[in-house]
């Protein structure tokens, strides 16, 4: 789970972490969502969640506050067609997750999930939204996972033409083709591109593993609210109520 936006708050950084609870990143984003109002910040927060998360009552639990609230969130499902090793259609009745939107009182948006720019300008609508006071958006994106879920996998589940025509619509090669015939990116870029990725990615890994554990006096730190604060939605009352006497 991350966020979109400018930071204006002495709370800096991106990502808030991941976790093995499956549906659990709604929530997470519905909290980080939730602080961003209170805070008054233009910050957006944007959860990642496959199809299968989306039968979890954590996912409906956080859609309804996030909605209630009007809260700057996007819901972002990776729809890659399998819950773990069972076919969307099986496990789930509507024929588009973002179906399921309606029933929040919120917009729901399906996309093709391996066209970048597709995935971009549906990404900014929502986070335009969000960040306008209108709330949070389900965004599906219609995508496939090459593997299996599990390392070694043999995936007997699955048909290997569906697998090799999901491969034939790689996001990365459509992309690079695309902004090659624009005349933004050379064929040598494009083929220097991966090797440059990788590169980076294990500088990065290098670089976090050589650096210093963190001190124990910086245990607390974003995890406490600095002060005490109400839930409230413009034009509602303070929720929870104050007690009031007669």
């Amino acid at each position: 789970m991350g966020r979109a936006g400018r930071c204006t708050s002495p709370v800096v950084g991106g990502a808030l972490g991941a976790n093995g609870i499956v549906g659990s990143s709604p929530l997470i984003a519905a909290g980080a969502a939730h602080s961003a109002r209170l805070r008054k910040s233009d910050q957006v927060a944007v959860a990642f969640l496959g199809d299968g998360a989306t039968n979890q009552g954590m996912f409906h639990e956080a859609l309804n506050f996030a909605a209630v609230l009007d809260l700057p969130a996007v819901f972002v499902v990776e729809n890659n067609l399998y819950g773990e090793f069972t076919p969307v259609g099986q496990h789930t009745r509507v024929e588009r997750i973002s179906d399921r939107a309606a029933a929040y009182g919120m917009p729901g948006e399906t996309v093709d999930g391996n066209d970048v720019w597709a995935v971009y300008e549906a990404t900014g609508r929502a986070v335009a939204r969000a960040r306008s006071g209108r709330g949070p958006t389900l965004l599906e994106c219609l995508t496939y996972r090459w593997h299996g879920h599990m390392e070694g996998e043999a995936v007997p589940y699955r048909p290997d033409a569906e697998i090799a025509s999901w491969k034939a619509r790689c996001p990365i090669v459509r992309w690079s083709a695309a902004l090659q015939d624009r005349g933004r990116l050379t064929g040598d870029d494009a083929a220097a591109r991966p090797q440059n990725a990788r590169a980076r990615v294990v500088e990065a890994f290098d670089r976090a593993a050589a650096s210093a554990e963190p001190a124990p006096d910086a245990l607390g730190t974003h995890v406490y609210s600095p002060s005490r604060a109400t839930s409230t939605r413009p034009g509602r009352r303070p929720w929870p109520p104050r007690a009031s006497a007669s």
